[in-house]
């Protein structure tokens, strides 16, 4: 994500001369190919950001999902065990 932002930032700097009106065509395409790769680059890095974030959200709700049906377990076998416990006594 950093990487991507600081390519969106250095275009300034990366495509600082624009060629004139009566430069060579050669100079215009290698103007117009440095710019694309450029935007090319900053979006993969910052497509490939966006999907780390997904996968990440994804095991992070995995995992809460986990503890989640642990937790209720755990409290279903504790209900149980007062209630057997309560039942004892009585």
């Amino acid at each position: 994500m950093v990487v991507g932002l600081l390519l969106a930032a250095s275009w300034p700097w990366t495509l600082r001369k624009i060629p004139d009106a009566k430069a060579t065509i050669e100079t215009k395409l290698d103007f117009l190919q440095t710019g694309g790769v450029l935007v090319f680059a900053t979006l993969a890095c910052l497509v490939t950001a966006s999907i780390g974030a997904v996968i990440l959200a994804r095991a992070a709700r995995e995992e809460y999902r986990e503890e989640l049906n642990e937790n209720l377990k755990d409290l279903v076998t504790e209900t149980q065990e007062a209630i057997k416990r309560k039942n004892e006594q009585a």
